[in-house]
C-alpha cells in the first residue's frame, strides 16, 4: 500500500541548520522539498554551495577512481589510521603506474624474445663481420601482399644480392629478417621505410650490448618482471586491507556531505531563522517530533501544515506491504510510482504473477528443480535484492508444482510413463483439456481486466472524476452484455431463462456502447470496447505458452526414447529436458509481466498518472542497513 505522509515545516536557528540536516539525515525519514511560499526568502549561502559542490565532486571521483584500481575492499574498520588522501593517491598511482610499466615490459619482451629466437642465429653469424649485414622487423599476416613487394623491390635494387626469411611466431604477427651486402644498407633502409616496416631494434635497457649480451639481459628481464609484478601487487594489495575500509568511508561522508549540501540549496532563511520544509511518514511524525524537541528544545520548531487536494497528489510515494508481498515492489521500480491518491497494485501482481507463471509451466518436474535453486538462492545470498528473487522464484515454483499436480505432468508425460501419473483436473495434451484450459486463461484475463475497471470506477469516484468511472462502468456493462448473448447465441446458456439472457445481454450490450460513445465519441466509441476484448484475448497467450511448454517436455521424451541405449537416451531427454526447462522459464515471465503491466496497469491509467518516490535524506550507512 502506499504510506500516508505529512508535511512539516521547521523553523529554526540559522546557526543550526548544519547540524539540523545532519540530524535529519541520521533518521532518514525526513525528505526536505524546496520551499514555495513567497514569504519565505531565499537562502543566503548558495553561491558558497555552488562553489564547494564541485570541489566535493572532484574530491569523490578522485576517491572513486582510487576505489576501483583498489577493487573490493574490506567493509570492517582495519587498524592502521587513515592516510591523507594525498599520500594515499600518491601511493596507489604509483603502484598502479609500475604495475603498467612492468605489465608492458614483460608482454614487449615476451614477443622479441620469440622474434629473436628466429631471429638470433643469422645475426650471431653476421656479428662483426666486415660485408654482411642483416636487418629484423615484424609484421602482420595481414601485411603479406606489402611484404612480397618489398621483397621484389630489394631484389630489383640489390640485383638479387640480399636473402629475405620470415616466419610466423603468432596468428597474426610475423618476424621477417633481411641479410645484405653493408654497401647496399643505404637502399635497403630506404625500400624498408617506403613500405611503412621499421626495423626491430634493441629495447633502451640493452642498447650497445652485442646481440647476445642483449639476450641474455632480456632472458634475465624475463625471469625478474613476474617477481616485480607480484610485488607492486602485493603493496596494492595492503594498501586495500590497510586504507580501503577508510577510503570507502570517505567516499560516504562525502556522499552525505554533498546530500547535505543539496538539501541546503532548498532551504530558506532569514538573517536570523531557516525554514525546512519536507515530508514524513504519517507513522514516523511523532518520533521524529519528540527527537528532535530532545535534541534542539527551543530551537527548532515544528509546524504541521495542512494540504488542499491540490498539493496533497504532489506527496512523495513510499511503499509498504506485508513480507510476503515486498519482493513484488521490485517489479513496480522498473516504472514510476503510482500518483499519491492513485492505489499500489504490488497485492494483486504478488498473487496473480506467481498464478500466471504456474498455469503456464504446470510441470512438477520442473517446479521442483526451480524450488531447489531458488531454496539455494535464498540461503546464500544475504543482499535483499536477491532475497527479493528468491522468494518471488519461491512462490512461482509452489505454484507450478501445484499445477504440475493438477495437470499430472512429471516432465511432461515422464511422469505417466514410469509412475503412471494421471491429471487430477485436466489433460493439457488432449483436445477437451485444450479446449478447457483456453477457457480458464480468459477466464482469468475477464477477472483481471473487470479488477481493473473496478479499480478505476472507485479511483474516479473518490477523486470526483465521474466521467472516467461511468466510462469504466459502461465498459463492464458492454463486455458483459457481449458475453451473455454471444454464449446464449451458441447454446452455452440453455433452458427456459435463454431468451432472458439474450435480451439481458444484449440490452447491456446496447446500453454499455451508447454510454461509451457518449463519452469517447463515435470513433473512439467504437475503439476502446474492441481493444478492451483485445487485452483479454490477450490472456490466451497464457493457454498458448503452456501447452507449448507441455509439448515440448513430451519432445524431450520423445527425442530420448529413440536411443536405444539407455545412458545415451538418458543423456539427449536431460539435454533437452535443460533446454526447454530454460524456455519454460523465460516465456512464463515475460508474458505474466507483459499481462499486468499492459493489459492490467491501463485500466486504471496507472503509468499515465505518475508520482515521484520517496527520496529521504539518508546517511549511507544507514540506507546500506535496508538494501
Amino acid at each position: 500500500m502506499i504510506v500516508r505522509m505529512r508535511k512539516l515545516l521547521l523553523v529554526g536557528k540559522k546557526t543550526r541548520l548544519p547540524e539540523l540536516l545532519e540530524f535529519l539525515q541520521g533518521k532518514g525519514s525526513f525528505q526536505v522539498d524546496r520551499v514555495q511560499e513567497q514569504e519565505f526568502p531565499a537562502f543566503g549561502e548558495n553561491t558558497t554551495i555552488s562553489k564547494e559542490l564541485p570541489r566535493l565532486e572532484n574530491q569523490l571521483n578522485r576517491i572513486q577512481a582510487l576505489l576501483m584500481i583498489l577493487g573490493r575492499v574490506p567493509l570492517v574498520p582495519s587498524d592502521p589510521p587513515p592516510m591523507a588522501l594525498n599520500e594515499l593517491e600518491r601511493e596507489i598511482l604509483d603502484h598502479r603506474a609500475q604495475l603498467v610499466d612492468r605489465t608492458e615490459e614483460l608482454n614487449f619482451l615476451k614477443t622479441y624474445g620469440v622474434a629473436m629466437d628466429f631471429l638470433l642465429p643469422l645475426l650471431n653469424a653476421l656479428e662483426g663481420s666486415p660485408h654482411l649485414q642483416a636487418i629484423g622487423f615484424v609484421s602482420s599476416v595481414a601485411d603479406r601482399k606489402n611484404r612480397l613487394k618489398l621483397q621484389e623491390d630489394l631484389d630489383q635494387a640489390t640485383q638479387k644480392r640480399v636473402q629475405f626469411h620470415f616466419h610466423t611466431i603468432e596468428e597474426n604477427l610475423t618476424v621477417n629478417a633481411i641479410a645484405f651486402l653493408r654497401q647496399d644498407e643505404a637502399k635497403i633502409r630506404s625500400l624498408l621505410t617506403q613500405h611503412g616496416f621499421s626495423e626491430l631494434k634493441l629495447p633502451a635497457a640493452v642498447e650497445g650490448l652485442s646481440t647476445r649480451e642483449a639476450i641474455l639481459r632480456i632472458q634475465e628481464r624475463l625471469q625478474q618482471i613476474p617477481r616485480e609484478i607480484e610485488d607492486v601487487r602485493n603493496g596494492l594489495e595492503s594498501l586495500r586491507r590497510e586504507q580501503g575500509w577508510h577510503l570507502f568511508q570517505q567516499k560516504n561522508e562525502l556522499l552525505d556531505e554533498m546530500e547535505r549540501m543539496k538539501a541546503t540549496s532548498l532551504v530558506s532563511a532569514s538573517h536570523y531563522a531557516c525554514f525546512i520544509v519536507g515530508w514524513v511518514p504519517q507513522k514516523n511524525v511523532d518520533q521524529l517530533v519528540r527527537k528532535l524537541k530532545d535534541r534542539f528544545e527551543q530551537d527548532v520548531v515544528i509546524h504541521p501544515l495542512k494540504l488542499d487536494p491540490h498539493e496533497e497528489i504532489h506527496a512523495p510515494i513510499k511503499l509498504e506491504n506485508v513480507p510476503l508481498f515486498r519482493p513484488f515492489e521490485m517489479f513496480l521500480s522498473i516504472f514510476r510510482p503510482p500518483r499519491y491518491d492513485r492505489i499500489d497494485p504490488t497485492p494483486i501482481l504478488a498473487i496473480f504473477f506467481p498464478l500466471f507463471f504456474g498455469l503456464v509451466l504446470g510441470d512438477i518436474g520442473y517446479g521442483v528443480l526451480l524450488l531447489i535453486s531458488f531454496l539455494i538462492l535464498f540461503f546464500r545470498n544475504k543482499t535483499a535484492t536477491w532475497h527479493s528473487i528468491a522468494i518471488i522464484g519461491l512462490l512461482c515454483s509452489g505454484w507450478s508444482i501445484l499445477f504440475g499436480v493438477f495437470f499430472g505432468e512429471l516432465f511432461g508425460n515422464f511422469g505417466e510413463q514410469v509412475l503412471h501419473m494421471h491429471p487430477l483436473l485436466l489433460n493439457r495434451m488432449n483436445q477437451e483439456g485444450i479446449i478447457i484450459f483456453l477457457l480458464v486463461t480468459l477466464g482469468l484475463g475477464l477477472l483481471q481486466i473487470f479488477m481493473g475497471f473496478l479499480i478505476q470506477v472507485v479511483l474516479s469516484f473518490r477523486e470526483r472524476e465521474y466521467k472516467e468511472g461511468f466510462e469504466a462502468i459502461f465498459m463492464v456493462g458492454w463486455i458483459t452484455g457481449l458475453l451473455l448473448a454471444l454464449f446464449s447465441a451458441i447454446g452455452l446458456l440453455a433452458g427456459p431463462m435463454k431468451p432472458i439472457t439474450l435480451y439481458v445481454g444484449l440490452g447491456l450490450l446496447l446500453v454499455g456502447w451508447g454510454g461509451i460513445i457518449a463519452i469517447k465519441g463515435p470513433i473512439m466509441g467504437a475503439i476502446e470496447p474492441l481493444s478492451a476484448m483485445g487485452n483479454i484475448l490477450s490472456y490466451a497467450r497464457l493457454a498458448g505458452i503452456g501447452i507449448s511448454a507441455a509439448y515440448l517436455a513430451f519432445a524431450a521424451n520423445t527425442i530420448g526414447g529413440l536411443f536405444p541405449s539407455i545412458i545415451l537416451a538418458f543423456a539427449v531427454g536431460l539435454i533437452c529436458h535443460l533446454l526447454f526447462f530454460i524456455l519454460g522459464i523465460i516465456s512464463p515471465i515475460i508474458q505474466s509481466a507483459r499481462l499486468h503491466f499492459v493489459e492490467f496497469f491501463s485500466k486504471f491509467h496507472y503509468h499515465e498518472l505518475i508520482g515521484r518516490p520517496f527520496k529521504p535524506l539518508t546517511k549511507l550507512s544507514k540506507k546500506g542497513e535496508t538494501e
